[in-house]
């Protein structure tokens, strides 16, 4: 859902990709905006095969969506490394993946931690997170 609005904020645009994962059912309302945003390296999928649409997304796992969106928009992305969002008591729960990701998010100002210092990164973002920190990026990113 959350590619899937990405896909259409960015028009639903076409794309000569096709679907790769086995989990993408064909003819999905899904099927393009996975395949797009597969071509224009915003997801990478858990492995060659298995892209997992019906899962929950982590906090983690949709700063680095949003990180590789905003990179396909170039916008700049660049932290210095020093920038510790690590300052979270849980940080040690970021996958290393994800940090570079959830460092400019929180130093863009897109996610936040919660009032106990905690990013919880694990944690599955409910709709609420979600639309809060979509309609940042749509006012961050033209």
């Amino acid at each position: 859902m959350f590619v899937y609005a990405i896909y259409n904020r960015e028009g639903s645009p076409e794309t000569t990709e096709k679907n790769k994962f086995d989990d993408v059912a064909k003819g999905s309302y899904y099927e393009n905006a996975v395949a797009w945003a597969l071509a224009n390296n915003i997801v990478a999928g858990y492995d060659d095969k298995h892209y997992a649409p019906n899962e929950s997304i982590s906090r983690e796992q949709m700063a680095a969506i949003l990180w590789r969106y905003a990179k396909f928009k170039n916008y700049d992305v660049s932290v210095s490394e020093d920038m510790n969002v690590l300052n979270f008591k849980d940080a040690e729960q970021i996958s290393a993946y994800a940090a570079p990701a959830i460092r400019w998010a929180v130093k863009d100002g897109i996610i936040t931690g919660f009032e106990d210092n905690t990013m919880r990164p694990k944690e599955n973002a409910n709709r609420a997170q979600m639309a809060v920190i979509f309609n940042k990026i749509s006012n961050l990113i033209n």
